[in-house]
């Protein structure tokens, strides 16, 4: 009875605090600022309340209905986990995703080593925790305003009015891109995309092109394919890799949107 109690205590607080969240960011004139340390909390309790409901579901040969109301319990639980985490990529711009792909990459990049290979899995190049590309690094064909420029395309960058959560280019630019100088010549083997924080707009299709001295770019293909499926929505993180290349200046080009041409977006590979 005390784990049930506990259980909807966190789930009702942590429900709270997102729809609280979500209401202060369409009433007010300012954007919701959330700190990573933030963020991290919320993870870290989701994770915590997730162990302990599977804890719980094991059962420890009480009551056979007692464990089936349990049972019941964990699984509405784990259902409003998995609500409450959605809520969470929704206001924070899909920061806990990006954790996650961030922890995934470096998994695969540990294993990698274990099997001593020299195959490039990848990290994070723009705004990663070991390589980070300066904002005069970040280019694009146009902006929106002076608000709207490419500095705003880092991956998880927040809505803080008035400064926009993406890269907007202006309506009337034919030919729309957003580039990245990665300061030297490096592996890079993918990009990730997101959408617009707070605003349905989104890049569903694009082409990546690369160049080493940032003359003369070329395209890049996947499967004989030089468009790459974008994203579904204003947060998540969508990955796509493709054969690693040797390059300086990495491109994404928008073919196709929802609302408005707007992004967020970083380089996958190595620092050879």
């Amino acid at each position: 009875m005390k784990l049930e109690v506990l259980l909807v205590v966190m789930l009702v607080t942590l429900a709270v605090n997102v729809e609280a969240k979500r209401k202060k960011r369409k009433g007010n004139s300012a954007s919701v600022t959330c700190k990573k340390t933030d963020i991290e909390k919320i993870v870290t309790k989701l994770n915590e309340l997730k162990t302990e409901t599977q804890n719980c579901s094991t059962g420890n040969g009480e009551d056979v209905s007692l464990n089936v109301d349990i049972a019941n319990d964990v699984t509405k639980a784990k259902a409003t986990i998995d609500e409450v985490k959605t809520g969470v990529d929704e206001i924070t711009g899909g920061i806990s995703t990006i954790k996650d792909l961030l922890k995934e990459m470096q998994s695969s990049k540990c294993e990698s080593r274990g099997e001593q290979t020299d195959e490039c899995v990848g990290e994070f190049l723009i705004s990663g925790p070991n390589h980070r590309v300066n904002d005069s690094g970040l280019t694009a064909s146009t902006e929106w305003d002076g608000y709207h420029g490419p500095s705003r395309a880092r991956l998880g960058t927040q809505e803080e009015l008035p400064f926009p959560g993406s890269w907007s280019p202006l309506t009337l630019d034919a030919n729309p891109w957003i580039q990245a100088d990665l300061g030297k010549l490096m592996q890079v083997n993918g990009v990730v995309t997101q959408g617009r924080a707070a605003h349905a707009q989104w890049v569903t299709s694009y082409n990546v092109s690369y160049s080493e001295a940032g003359s003369s770019f070329e395209f890049i293909e996947k499967d004989g394919n030089q468009i790459f499926n974008g994203n579904s929505d204003m947060y998540t993180p969508v990955l796509n890799s493709f054969k690693p290349v040797q390059a300086r200046y990495i491109r994404i080009s928008p073919m196709t949107w929802n609302n408005h041409i707007s992004l967020r977006f970083d380089v996958i590979g190595c620092d050879d």
